[in-house]
């Protein structure tokens, strides 16, 4: 299964990935916690930094507003 690498490279190669998954679940379990924990104003506001940063997308990349 290993491929012919090492019993301790397979480990090391086990233990990053799932450092690097662990850490990816616990951002995403933040950014959704900071979300989560918006007002309704800083909800409107993020809303509309969005549709701004989505405007200006589209301008440059020349697509029609959805």
């Amino acid at each position: 299964m290993a491929g012919g690498v090492s019993r301790s490279a397979v480990f090391d190669q086990a233990l990053a990935h799932w450092l690097r998954e662990r850490r990816q679940v616990e951002l995403e379990r933040s950014i959704e916690d900071h979300y989560h924990s918006l007002s309704t104003a800083e909800r409107a506001e993020d809303d509309a930094w969005a549709e701004s940063g989505d405007d200006t997308v589209r301008r440059v990349w020349n697509e029609p507003k959805r």
